[in-house]
């Protein structure tokens, strides 16, 4: 999934795009795949505030520093050049802290049973949790 400024509306974001790349091997915006996949949800006003400074200093860096570009589809989450964090540069990028840290990879996917947990741990709703 791909998040966009654009898709920020009050204190709520729209997830309605992901990454594919083209046969060029450029990467591109698409709508999602799965209609199951399409969502609106709230922002707590913490995340919103924290977004809204990162906005602040994305547009700094892009200001003040030549190499780094703003990405035309006004993607919130770039590396320095403008372009698409893929599935495949977070992975790789794990990847290589983990083997400098002496610890193995075990993919992303082991992210998703942590966040599980943690919200657990916190007191969130079983019943919520497994409804939503």
């Amino acid at each position: 999934m791909v998040l966009r400024w654009e898709d920020i509306d009050g204190d709520k974001i729209t997830i309605d795009k992901q990454t594919s790349r083209n046969y060029n091997n450029k990467v591109k915006l698409i709508t999602l795949k799965n209609s199951a996949s399409y969502r609106t949800i709230k922002i707590d006003q913490d995340l919103l505030r924290e977004l809204k400074k990162f906005k602040l200093k994305q547009n700094e860096l892009i200001l003040a520093n030549g190499r780094f570009r703003k990405n035309e589809d006004g993607i919130i989450f770039q590396n320095y050049n403008g372009h698409y964090l893929t599935p495949s540069t977070v992975r790789g990028t794990i990847k290589d802290y983990c083997k400098k840290a002496g610890v193995k990879y075990k993919g992303t996917h082991v992210f998703r049973h942590t966040l599980d947990v943690l919200l657990l741990e916190s007191g969130a709703s079983l019943k919520w949790y497994l409804i939503d």
